[in-house]
């Protein structure tokens, strides 16, 4: 992924309305909780989840090509496995 492509991807996350949602949600979490490490670990965990499951959609969509070539190789693949088998039913 190129630089300004990553930092356009970086600048979505960071001004969606799911991250704004994620911040407001942790906030609340950390002022409901006293300070208890725990549930302030727990909120951390669930908040960086979500975080890196937004990064990866986000990096999926400005990466099709890497998309388009896994299912290149995965089709190859087939294809080189299933080869053999085919010719022994056709031929």
């Amino acid at each position: 992924m190129s630089k300004s492509a990553r930092q356009q991807a970086f600048d979505e996350l960071r001004n969606s309305p799911d991250s704004q949602r994620m911040r407001r949600e942790a906030l609340r979490k950390i002022h409901q909780s006293d300070y208890d490490q725990d549930v302030l670990d727990a909120a951390y965990d669930e908040i960086e989840e979500r975080y890196q499951q937004r990064v990866r959609e986000i990096e999926a969509r400005y990466n099709p090509q890497i998309n388009f070539f896994l299912f290149l190789l995965l089709f190859l693949l087939l294809l080189i496995l299933c080869g053999p088998l085919l010719g022994s039913i056709t031929g």
